[in-house]
């Protein structure tokens, strides 16, 4: 009799405790999806908002003449910056995302940005956030590159300068020099 009472607790124990392990899966299961969309979601509203404030920081430079000099810090958590001298745009990547910014293919204006997501499978998305200043702005920076400078996930933030040296180019274009310090 003791010994079935013992196998018995032993029985309700493992019961109780398969349970738990089911319901806790069983939320995981549905909340994580969830948790990793929202993430998503605010590394691309926190980037555009970083793209904003280089966006300032670069009209800034412009409206104060030549010789300014503005510095920028821009932290990277996730995704990719690019700065493109050849095409004068900045652009701001994040692949795999669980988060569906907008309508797939479809352009979306936030300020002078422009986003764009396109679906890479059923729930991964690719979230493109540009700034075009190809009627505007000369980009440059000092080795007169043409070739695009990405800036990846790092712990520590990059420094960016942004310099008007001309105030404006042979097309009444403004040109800016950005460089990483």
């Amino acid at each position: 009799m003791i010994l079935q009472t013992k196998s018995q607790v032993w029985v309700e124990t493992m019961i109780y405790l398969l349970i738990g392990i089911a319901v806790i899966t069983a939320v995981l299961a549905f909340a994580l999806p969830k948790i990793n969309e929202m993430k998503d979601k605010t590394i691309v509203d926190q980037s555009i908002n970083m793209l904003n404030q280089l966006d300032a920081k670069i009209v800034e430079v412009q409206e104060t003449g030549q010789g300014n000099v503005r510095n920028v810090e821009l932290q990277m958590t996730n995704g990719e910056i690019i700065l493109d001298y050849y095409a004068d745009t900045i652009t701001y990547e994040l692949e795999q995302s669980k988060y569906q910014y907008s309508e797939p293919n479809q352009v979306v204006e936030i300020d002078k940005i422009k986003v764009l997501t396109t679906p890479l499978t059923e729930d991964t998305y690719r979230i493109s956030a540009m700034l075009n200043y190809s009627l505007s702005t000369n980009l440059t920076d000092y080795k007169n590159s043409l070739s695009p400078i990405k800036l990846v996930k790092a712990p520590t933030p990059y420094k960016l300068e942004i310099r008007n040296n001309d105030t404006e180019t042979s097309d009444n274009r403004y040109r800016v020099f950005i460089t990483i310090k």
